[in-house]
């Protein structure tokens, strides 16, 4: 887990460490406010967690554990926020905001993080 808290958290629904279209808009995000002087997370979810890797251009991946059921997709989809949310109450709240490209990583933080400003793009 991260020492400290970031400036700036960006949820992913997938692999940090993989490829796709929501990683790939979400890391041209992170290397922008690297480049704002911001300390960016970028977050993702998997089976296993991921200790803090950095780049060599200032942006950290780290995936968060969250367990995929075996069940229907509604029922999952009814269960993914709370699992998401129940990873993220082992991180320091950001600094500065928390950026979600999918509803449930918006959901999670609200729950998490209160007063902490929330961009859902």
């Amino acid at each position: 887990m991260p020492d400290a808290a970031s400036d700036v958290y960006l949820g992913c629904q997938c692999d940090v460490f993989g490829w796709g279209g929501a990683l790939s808009s979400a890391l041209g995000l992170a290397h922008a406010l690297a480049e704002a002087d911001l300390s960016p997370l970028l977050l993702g979810a998997s089976s296993k967690a991921s200790t803090p890797a950095g780049s060599a251009r200032g942006v950290r991946r780290m995936n968060l554990t969250i367990p995929s059921t075996g069940s229907a997709w509604r029922v999952a989809n009814w269960v993914r926020a709370g699992r998401i949310a129940r990873a993220l109450h082992v991180l320091p709240a950001p600094r500065t905001a928390f950026v979600a490209n999918s509803p449930f990583w918006a959901l999670a933080a609200r729950r998490v993080w209160p007063r902490v400003c929330l961009i859902y793009r």
